[in-house]
């Protein structure tokens, strides 16, 4: 947790922000203290994407954030990449598996995921027309988020074509494979080890 000025030392803007901070260098929280469903944000340069709905915004900008009780504002900076691992009692309960990785991307972004001994590195990479994500890591299932995404043409991975499922069910059930979610979110499962490489095309 750091405070904006730390992230963003050329504007003068975060210099007294202290009711909003950063989470890593890609989170934006701006918690609600005062009981309001409505939040004041300042964004700094570059893009800023709602965790929870994908809209995006350009900073530097001040916004007004729809916050009922149930929302923590939260925005995340453009290229970069969110590791989240399955839900489970305390740390290390279980491996780390499937690993799901949100991709928040315009030109590249990378990260690294340790785990216990295992490593993990993900880069990711958007050209006109292409989107390439290369992980690097133990065997395992990874499942990618590549946000703010239109409907390829074509996924896969290791130059092995991957086949789009009709649901959520036929997603969930099947080892490998994409959809596109009721919200228009595109989703790839991989499982394997080593290197793979996951391309989309528009």
């Amino acid at each position: 947790m750091r405070a904006m000025v730390l992230e963003f030392q050329d504007d003068p803007l975060t210099h007294g922000l202290d009711l909003q901070y950063m989470l890593g260098p890609s989170l934006l929280v701006a918690p609600v203290y005062d009981g309001t469903t409505r939040r004041s944000i300042y964004l700094p340069r570059g893009t800023w994407t709602d965790f929870w709905s994908d809209r995006t915004y350009q900073g530097p900008s001040a916004i007004e954030y729809p916050a009922p009780l149930e929302v923590l504002p939260l925005l995340v900076r453009d290229d970069c990449i969110i590791p989240l691992g399955p839900e489970m009692p305390f740390v290390g309960e279980r491996p780390t598996d499937p690993l799901t990785l949100e991709v928040y991307l315009t030109s590249t972004a990378r990260c690294t995921v340790e785990d216990g001994d295992a490593t993990t590195r993900v880069t990711a990479v958007r050209r006109p027309g292409v989107t390439l994500i290369t992980i690097v890591g133990p065997e395992r299932t990874y499942i990618i988020t590549p946000h703010r995404t239109k409907t390829p043409r074509r996924v896969s991975v290791n130059s092995r074509p991957l086949p789009r499922r009709a649901d959520k069910k036929a997603f969930d059930h099947n080892p490998q494979g994409w959809w596109r979610d009721p919200r228009g979110r595109v989703q790839v499962k991989v499982r394997g080890s080593g290197e793979l490489r996951v391309r989309l095309l528009d």
